[in-house]
C-alpha cells in the first residue's frame, strides 16, 4: 500500500512540474479567455487523462461559459459542452454551489445512479434524454469541483471527473486541483484583461473613424455606412440599419442597412411606438428569414429631439454589458449628428445656389423714389411724416408704400417680429427682415442698413 501512496504522490508531483512550465507559457500568450482555458484543459487532460471541466462567469452573471476535455474519450468533452451552450442559463449545479460558497466539493466515489440523482433537474432530463456516450457501462463514478480564485474573488470553478477509480478521490487531489485553479483562474483573469483592454481601444478607434467621416465627409449615406461597419465590428453583431423619422407623417423610413442577406430589402414605413417597445414588428418575415435571434436599439437625439433609430442584429443571443450599450448609443448620437448636418447643409446650399446676379438686380426692382420711401418707412415715419420729407401729398405715398409692400410679398407694413430686440436701432432692422420676405432684396437691405445708421451718425443740417 505504501509503494501505491508513494508511486500516486510521484505522479503528483510530476504532473504538478509540468502543469508549472506549460502555464507559465500559457500566461504570457495573448488569448481570449475561452481560448485561454480551452488550451489548458487541454493540457491538463493530457497530465491525468480524466474528464475536466472549466467554468468561467461572463459579464451576464445568468450564464456560465462551460468548456470541457478528454484527451482519452472526446466525445465526453463534447457531451458535457453540449449540456451548456453558450448564452444559455447555467445547470452546472455543483459549480454553481462552489461559485456561490467559495468552498470545494468533494464526492469521492458514488455509484452512477446516484451521480444522476444529485444533478440539478434540467441535467436530469438531459442525461435521460441523450445517452452518455461512455465506451464501457460505468457503474461508480467521484468528482471534485474547486474555484478558481484570483484577487480575492471567485471568477468560476475547475473539476475532475473520474470513473472506476481504484482508490477513490481524497482531500490531497482536492489541495492538488486547488492550486491548479488558482493557476488557471490567474490565466484567465489576465486573458479577460486583456480582451477588455482590446475591445475598448477598437471602440475607441471605431469613435474616432466616425468622428472623422462625420467632420470631412459630406456624402451622409458614406458616413452611415462608416458607422454601421464600426456597430457590427465594436458590439460583434451580424447587422445594422439606420431610421429616419419622417416629420409629414411621424413614421419611420430606412436609409441605411448593412450586413442582411437579403439583396432587396422592402423601403418600410414603420411607427415608432412599434419599432422602440418591438411589438408587433411588421419585419417579422424579414427578420425570420435572415435568422436574427437578437435586436437592439438606440434614438438618435438631435437637440433633444428624437430624429431616427439605429439598430444592431445577432443570429446569435447577445448579452450586452453597459459598455456594449454606451458604445452603441455613442453611435447613435454620431449618426444624429451627421444626419443633423446634412439636413443644415442641403438648406444651405439651396441658398446660396441662387445666382449673384439676382442679389444685384434687387436694387433695380425699386426706383429712387421708392427706395427713399423705404428708408423712411424702416425708420418708422408714417405716411404723413413721409410726405412732408419728400414733399408729396399722402396718397401719393400711401400709393408707392402699397407697391414696395407688393414687391417684397408683406401683407402690410405694420408687421413686426415676435421678440424685441435689445439694442438700440436693431428694431428698425428687425421690421425690415419680417417686410422683405424674399431673399433677392438681400443687397437692398444691407444698404438702406447702412444708409440708415451713417444718417444716425451724421446728420444732414436742412439748409434754409
Amino acid at each position: 500500500m505504501n509503494r501505491v501512496m508513494n508511486h500516486r504522490t510521484s505522479q503528483l508531483v510530476g504532473a504538478d512540474e509540468a502543469l508549472l512550465a506549460i502555464t507559465d507559457e500559457l500566461g504570457r500568450g495573448r488569448l481570449d479567455p475561452a481560448a485561454a482555458l480551452r488550451n489548458l484543459l487541454a493540457t491538463l487532460s493530457k497530465l491525468r487523462p480524466v474528464t475536466w471541466v472549466g467554468t468561467v462567469m461572463t459579464k451576464d452573471p445568468r450564464t456560465l461559459l462551460v468548456l470541457a476535455a478528454n484527451d482519452a474519450q472526446p466525445q465526453l468533452a463534447k457531451y458535457v459542452e453540449a449540456m451548456n451552450p453558450k448564452g444559455t442559463a447555467p445547470n452546472t449545479s455543483f459549480s454553481l454551489r462552489v461559485i456561490e460558497t467559495g468552498e470545494p466539493v468533494l464526492v469521492p466515489d458514488v455509484p452512477y445512479e446516484e451521480f444522476v440523482a444529485m444533478q440539478a433537474p434540467d441535467v436530469i432530463d438531459h442525461l435521460g434524454q441523450n445517452k452518455v456516450p461512455y465506451v464501457s457501462p460505468v457503474r461508480n463514478i467521484g468528482f471534485a469541483v474547486v474555484p478558481m480564485r484570483t484577487r480575492d474573488s471567485t471568477i468560476g470553478t475547475l473539476a475532475i471527473f473520474v470513473q472506476q477509480r481504484v482508490k477513490p478521490l481524497t482531500d490531497h487531489d482536492v489541495k492538488w486541483l486547488q492550486a491548479i485553479g488558482d493557476r488557471a483562474a490567474a490565466i484567465v483573469d489576465s486573458a479577460q484583461v486583456h480582451a477588455a483592454a482590446d475591445i475598448r481601444l477598437a471602440r475607441l478607434t471605431g469613435l474616432r473613424n466616425v468622428a472623422l467621416a462625420v467632420a470631412g465627409s459630406r456624402d451622409l449615406r458614406l458616413t452611415l455606412q462608416v458607422i454601421m461597419d464600426e456597430a457590427i465590428a465594436g458590439l460583434e453583431v451580424d447587422a445594422a440599419d439606420v431610421l429616419v423619422l419622417d416629420k409629414a407623417d411621424g413614421m419611420l423610413r430606412l436609409v441605411a442597412s448593412t450586413g442582411f442577406q437579403t439583396t432587396s430589402i422592402p423601403e418600410y414605413r414603420l411607427p415608432v411606438d412599434e419599432e422602440m417597445l418591438g411589438t408587433k414588428s411588421r419585419r417579422r418575415t424579414l427578420f425570420a428569414r435572415e435568422g436574427f435571434r437578437s435586436k437592439r436599439a438606440s434614438s438618435l437625439l438631435a437637440l433633444g429631439q428624437m430624429t431616427g433609430l439605429i439598430e444592431v442584429f445577432s443570429r446569435s443571443q447577445l448579452q450586452p454589458d453597459q459598455e456594449w450599450v454606451d458604445f452603441l448609443e455613442a453611435l447613435a448620437s454620431q449618426a444624429a449628428v451627421a444626419i443633423d448636418i446634412a439636413g443644415l447643409r442641403d438648406g444651405f446650399e439651396r441658398n446660396a445656389s441662387r445666382p449673384a446676379s439676382q442679389a444685384r438686380m434687387a436694387a433695380g426692382q425699386f426706383s429712387r423714389l421708392e427706395t427713399e420711401i423705404l428708408g423712411f418707412v424702416v425708420e418708422g415715419l408714417s405716411n404723413k411724416g413721409i410726405a412732408e420729407r419728400v414733399h408729396l401729398s399722402q396718397s401719393t405715398v400711401k400709393f408707392h408704400v402699397h407697391r414696395i409692400l407688393r414687391k417684397v410679398g408683406a401683407v402690410n407694413r405694420t408687421e413686426r417680429p415676435g421678440r424685441q430686440r435689445k439694442k438700440a436701432g436693431c428694431k428698425q432692422a428687425a421690421g425690415l427682415l419680417v417686410l422683405v420676405r424674399q431673399p433677392i432684396v438681400a443687397a437692398t437691405i444691407a444698404a438702406l442698413l447702412a444708409l440708415y445708421f451713417l444718417r444716425r451718425r451724421f446728420p444732414v443740417k436742412n439748409v434754409a
